[in-house]
């Protein structure tokens, strides 16, 4: 009896350890699973955040490259006037510009023979 009781409680200690060590297996298999998982979210979080700089990037580049056309055309603009008059010049006329804060104030001489002439800002 001692002997059958014996017997019962080893294979029963058996069963156990197939049972307990199927739950580990299932357990590392699922931490893996979970850990894979894990890393595609992260690898895909970093190319959002790197594909996020880039066009961050793309759109600084192309604000700098509109800013150099404003200045270039603002140059030849500026350099295609006719030389500025003398002040004692009596055909001349000075004319003030005014920004619209007020403060900021341009003036320049031209000739009164000169044609006034409204070009589009593009």
């Amino acid at each position: 009896m001692f002997r059958d009781s014996l017997i019962i409680t080893l294979e029963s200690n058996d069963k156990k350890r197939t049972v307990n060590q199927f739950s580990n297996d299932e357990m590392i298999k699922r931490q893996k699973e979970e850990l894979k998982a894990l890393e595609i979210e992260e690898a895909n979080k970093k190319k959002k955040e790197r594909e996020e700089m880039e066009k961050a990037k793309r759109v600084e580049q192309e604000k700098i490259k509109q800013e150099q056309i404003k200045v270039e055309l603002s140059k030849k603009k500026k350099n295609s006037l006719k030389p500025e008059p003398n002040a004692n010049d009596p055909n001349s006329a000075l004319i003030v510009f005014r920004y619209p804060d007020f403060v900021t104030r341009v003036e320049r001489r031209f000739l009164k023979t000169e044609k006034v002439q409204v070009t589009s800002q593009n």
